[in-house]
């Protein structure tokens, strides 16, 4: 091949070829096949070789036999990778038959499919004294080193341990533990499936990262690590042994699971959640249409008048009822019935296996009854009772979906008939799905009748007990059911579309207001926060709205604070973080709402740009609770410190509430002690107070 028209020894490349040609390192041109077109002086002195005998060869027939296989793979991998250049240490054979040691480097040039360059640095001649200065500095960091570091066989005995690793491990000293272990997959790991694995990694990749597994310590006791490690090669290009690092990520585990436990459960009562019941219902009708029509029913229960107890004897009061309630439900049903809290004040019971369609009905009359007698809540009886809607199982019914809708449509007729009754679904039932049409239309010119209105909550720093910010809420004024939360049409305008416009109109409703009271009140720290749905999130052009709305109401970007659910992260993780990251960019802050009901792993969380986590109010009201609420708040606490984010606690309703979080350093909290959420006039007031 001509180099003159690979534009290598150019006179434009005059230089390179200077270097070249008088470099001590030996060094070659490689061609498109992979074959040395040229050598330099150095490289035919380190092989004592002539050019004649080089050219034409690839790398791998440089080495000696034994070694080419292993090199000529690691070759064909970094051509046909997008790595610039190659590292290998390899032995070769001088024209005498003297053996050397070389580093092996392989670069490619600029140029697309433009010629590599091959360069052997001799380390057999490396200084000796270079190499035990080396060696001490490693051996300093190895054995004072906070992680636990290791080199073990591929067939699984240690060769060398640190200090670390032995204490994390329990045992008295390296030594100890390289002599008292002789199977790593039986006698440290708890899953020896799990050091398969590990070592299965390893011969296919070579490396691996952050692998997680529990293991015994001497005394029995179990941990979680997380071990990173890579295979180190012998000449002959197969696996020598293993070296890498261990960490004890025990208490992260703990704190995982507890949080865990919260995704499929309510942490209010204890029951099932949504998520669960509709696992549950879904495994059922699967069930049920193998076995040809086996019976179940599905019951939808509602309370009636619950947001009347809620706001004349407050969520404390209102959340004792729930639970109680819960209480003497199960007390009506079956060991093999599922009772699920679906939210608020709904619940569903799945009744499995049942021999006569009637039997929902004993069940719903058992309700009833159980529910004659008054609840005692902070020494006040109340009189209590739900509306049951109960669907019976078809065997058209395709996805849990479609039961639990028709029991909802059944529960509706039951309040319009009275409340505190059941009714069993009919297909003719359109009473619900009417108010839902004409709620939809209402809807549609809330915005332009200027119905919707903004709300604010005091968010407070708990140090000084001073107003830190405010959160957003929007309430609609309907011109005939009054003013309403989101929790009643929220839903509806998510499923239409509308969720867009109405989310512009309350983003730059509350940076101006937040502006408005920055000047009024001369204090430019106040934040304002903003909640954000999944729908709106969901949006391709949401970051040029959000953008827009900065830029019309001029409002600092920093104290804005967009509040997202840990679910709608997790709905497309990868787009999400995109959006949050171009957010970020601009200087808008994130908080995580309700954090420890979702689904997010610390793993998860850690990847995306979240300044704020809210504890969910269920955790803050079971505090008291003896099986372990606080642990749950200060584990979370835990994690945003070790995650360097802000924390602030939701539902704080009591002042036992608020000096537990005090005591447990949280830096901010909001709820009903402090301050229900008020209408813009009322902010000013309690801000000149607070001034």
């Amino acid at each position: 091949m001509d180099l003159r028209k690979m534009n290598v020894m150019t006179p434009e490349n005059s230089a390179f070829s200077t270097v070249f040609r008088h470099a001590g390192l030996g060094m070659a041109i490689l061609d498109e096949a992979v074959r040395i077109v040229d050598v330099n002086p150095a490289l035919q002195n380190l092989f004592g070789r002539s050019a004649e005998e080089l050219l034409g060869l690839s790398p791998s027939e440089l080495l000696n036999p034994e070694s080419s296989t292993g090199c000529q793979q690691l070759i064909d991998e970094f051509f046909t990778g997008t790595d610039t250049s190659l590292e290998y240490d390899q032995t070769y054979t001088h024209a005498n038959g003297q053996k050397f040691s070389c580093m092996l480097e392989i670069c490619r040039t600029r140029d697309e499919g433009g010629p590599m360059i091959i360069a052997l640095f001799d380390v057999s001649s490396v200084n000796s004294t270079s190499v035990r200065q080396a060696e001490k500095r490693y051996r300093g960091l190895f054995e004072n080193a906070v992680e636990g570091i290791f080199q073990s066989t591929p067939c699984g005995r240690y060769l060398a341990v640190n200090p670390a690793l032995a204490t994390k491990l329990g045992y008295e000293s390296p030594e100890d533990l390289i002599a008292g272990i002789e199977d790593i997959s039986s006698q440290i790991y708890v899953d020896s499936e799990s050091r398969r694995e590990f070592e299965q990694m390893m011969r296919t990749h070579g490396t691996v990262k952050e692998f997680e597994s529990e293991v015994y310590k001497k005394d029995g006791s179990k941990i979680w690590v997380t071990e990173s490690a890579r295979a180190v090669l012998d000449a002959s290009g197969k696996i020598s042994y293993f070296e890498g690092r261990l960490e004890d990520i025990t208490k992260r585990k703990h704190a995982e699971e507890e949080l865990q436990k919260s995704v499929f459960h309510d942490g209010l009562t204890g029951l099932p959640n949504r998520e669960f019941f509709m696992d549950r219902l879904s495994q059922m009708i699967a069930r049920s249409k193998r076995r040809g029509n086996s019976p179940y029913a599905v019951m939808f229960l509602d309370g009636d008048r619950f947001k009347r107890i809620n706001d004349s004897l407050g969520h404390i009061a209102g959340d004792q009822l729930l639970m109680s309630l819960s209480t003497r439900l199960k007390d009506c049903l079956r060991e093999e019935d599922t009772l699920a809290r679906l939210g608020g004040d709904e619940f569903g019971i799945l009744l499995e296996d049942i021999e006569d369609p009637d039997f929902a009905i004993v069940v719903a009359e058992r309700i009833e009854k159980a529910l004659d007698d008054p609840f005692t809540i902070e020494d006040q009886e109340i009189v209590f009772g739900v509306s049951i809607g109960i669907a019976i199982g078809q065997t058209h019914y395709e996805d849990p979906t479609a039961p639990l809708r028709d029991a909802d449509i059944a529960m509706y007729e039951s309040k319009a008939k009275g409340r505190q009754r059941y009714t069993l679904f009919d297909p003719t039932m359109g009473t619900r799905a009417a108010h839902m049409m004409q709620m939809e239309n209402d809807l549609r010119t809330a915005l332009d009748k200027n119905q919707f209105t903004v709300f604010y909550q005091p968010i407070m720093a708990l140090d000084g007990e001073s107003i830190s910010g405010f959160e957003a809420l929007i309430r609609w004024q309907h011109p005939e059911q009054g003013l309403l939360g989101p929790d009643k049409f929220i839903g509806i305008a998510e499923d239409t579309g509308m969720i867009t416009e109405i989310g512009d109109w309350i983003l730059h409703e509350a940076c101006r207001q937040i502006v408005a009271w920055q000047k009024e009140f001369e204090n430019d720290e106040l934040t304002i926060s903003i909640n954000l749905s999944p729908e709106q999130l969901n949006k391709p052009d949401i970051v040029t709205r959000i953008w827009n709305c900065i830029a019309d109401t001029k409002v600092r970007p920093a104290c804005v604070k967009l509040e997202i659910t840990e679910s709608t992260i997790m709905r497309n993780p990868n787009e999400v973080r995109k959006k949050l990251e171009s957010l970020r960019e601009i200087g808008l802050r994130f908080s995580i709402d309700d954090f420890g009901t979702g689904y997010s792993s610390l793993a998860q969380l850690g990847q995306f740009p979240v300044d704020i986590l809210k504890i969910d109010r269920s955790f803050i009201s079971a505090m008291g609770d003896p099986d372990g609420g606080i642990d749950i708040v200060r584990t979370i606490l835990e994690l945003g410190k070790a995650l360097g984010m802000e924390v602030i606690a939701e539902g704080v309703e009591t002042e036992c509430d608020q000096s537990t979080l005090q005591t447990l350093e949280c830096p901010y909290a909001q709820g009903f002690l402090f301050s229900r959420p008020i209408p813009e006039s009322d902010v000013r007031a309690l801000l000149s107070v607070a001034q």
